[in-house]
């Protein structure tokens, strides 16, 4: 006998946010869902309104749940929605946090129950996300457009000119146009899904949304805001329409953005609105089918991390301050651009991003040294809808590709999900340079065998059913 259970509870009050000058818009939450075989726990999925957590932390949090609750860690999910309106994981208090996470887990459990479900794919289409990586098709390779300030835009389409100039005029390169026609056309993923479940009443008791987008229309422009983002309007909208309680799944969104002229707390509620209703009304053509089937899997492998960052903390320190004082404008002006791009610019970059996580781990230099990365994929097959979960910030190809190759699956990729300490990006995508590859520790096989892993794992699954 299959039984699902749901629950909710805020969080933020695990995080010390009055340190660094945060207020509060909307709560940070923790949302969880339980499936439960025979009475026993086979999947344990928390959704947790974060920017993201290092694999080092989770791993360490899944442990101790799984101590408490009697459970085998690998059935334990801890998904970040990658919010970016909180605070950094080094206001975290890890203690009462992991409390928090058992008490919700527990909660969940006891509301468990038999359950019918009904799923729902529809499309949020076009205006709604955007893939940020713009290539030039010239020698300084690939921008990230962060927002749609000093882009033109016309009929949904975004033209970088403006925003792009104004970039490498920040980095020292004001001469450099670029043409009105260019505008951001790299492929999407639009897929807007919703697993609903209801007890055998009739009774709604909660359900799955995924989308794939970041969730960043309040934290680069109002400051110090604790916030959900568009992920909380979008469920906060749900749960009024329906009752229950919902849980959001970010699909491989690394190089995805959402689509506003609002980028604000307003803009972020009218995009998860907008959301919530395009499913409201999707969902009304599906029907209920008993759940007779879940099923979970999980599984290790090891990636290669990067060589071309400094290893030596004492050295990566030093570098870090002196990259910091000589990386100027007036100093990468001096440089080809080539050059600057991918060499100066890059590691500027990667630095500050292994400093800073190096920082949270309070010197830990076997953190620092790895030369494997431990990586966790894992897949959920439950009713009518399958669900393929990564680790990282993963570039949107994986999508795309796994759609290909399982269309008759109806797979929701998921990305963030038991770590996420930088992107993975595809190889073909690295070789034009760009943000995202930037700030990665994996290296550059990473991706592909990530991917061909994850076909392998999938394809046995369908042959188990």
């Amino acid at each position: 006998m299959i039984k699902t259970g749901f629950s909710k509870v805020a969080i933020t009050n695990s995080l010390e946010y009055k340190k660094c000058g945060y207020t509060i818009n909307d709560p940070l939450m923790a949302r969880c869902m339980v499936i439960l075989k025979d009475n026993k726990p086979s999947l344990i999925l928390f959704m947790l309104d974060f920017v993201e957590f290092p694999e080092p932390f989770v791993t360490a949090f899944r442990n101790k749940m799984a101590k408490t609750l009697h459970v085998n860690p690998s059935i334990i999910i801890l998904h970040a929605t990658h919010t970016h309106s909180v605070p950094g994981i080094s206001y975290l208090k890890h203690a009462y946090f992991v409390k928090i996470l058992i008490a919700t887990a527990k909660k969940a459990i006891g509301k468990a129950c038999e359950s019918e479900v009904s799923y729902t794919k529809t499309e949020a289409g076009k205006g709604f996300n955007i893939n940020r990586r713009w290539d030039s098709k010239k020698y300084f390779g690939t921008i990230s457009i962060i927002t749609n300030q000093d882009c033109v835009v016309k009929n949904d389409n975004v033209y970088v000119k403006g925003y792009v100039e104004k970039e490498l005029k920040g980095l020292g390169f004001p001469k450099i146009k670029v043409s009105p026609s260019a505008k951001l056309e790299s492929p999407v993923d639009s897929d807007l899904t919703l697993l609903l479940f209801r007890d055998l009443k009739g009774k709604v008791t909660g359900g799955i949304v995924r989308y794939a987008s970041h969730p960043t229309f309040i934290a680069h422009f109002h400051g110090n805001t604790i916030s959900c983002d568009y992920p909380g309007a979008l469920l906060r909208a749900l749960e009024k329409y329906f009752g229950g309680d919902f849980i959001f799944l970010n699909g491989c969104s690394g190089d995805l953005r959402p689509y506003s002229k609002d980028y604000s707390v307003k803009g972020a509620m009218v995009f998860g609105q907008k959301l919530a209703t395009k499913l409201i009304n999707a969902s009304k053509h599906s029907g209920f089918s008993l759940l007779d089937k879940a099923v979970y899997s999980a599984k290790k492998i090891q990636l290669k991390t990067r060589t071309d960052y400094e290893r030596d903390v004492n050295k990566l320190t030093a570098n870090f301050w002196l990259l910091r004082e000589t990386n100027t404008p007036e100093n990468l002006a001096k440089m080809p651009v080539l050059k600057a791009r991918a060499k100066d610019e890059l590691r500027w970059v990667n630095d500050t991003m292994i400093y800073s996580t190096f920082v949270n781990f309070n010197g830990d230099k076997q953190y620092i040294n790895r030369k494997n990365w431990p990586y966790n994929l894992g897949f959920l097959s439950i009713g009518p809808a399958n669900y393929a979960f990564f680790q990282e910030e993963v570039l949107s190809e994986m999508s795309g590709t796994l759609k290909k190759r399982f269309p008759e699956l109806k797979i929701n990729t998921v990305s963030l999900a038991n770590g996420g300490s930088s992107y993975l990006v595809p190889l073909k995508e690295i070789k034009k340079c760009g943000y995202e590859y930037t700030c990665s520790i994996l290296g550059k096989d990473a991706f592909a065998k990530v991917q061909n892993t994850a076909i392998k794992f999938i394809s046995g699954h369908k042959e188990k059913k």
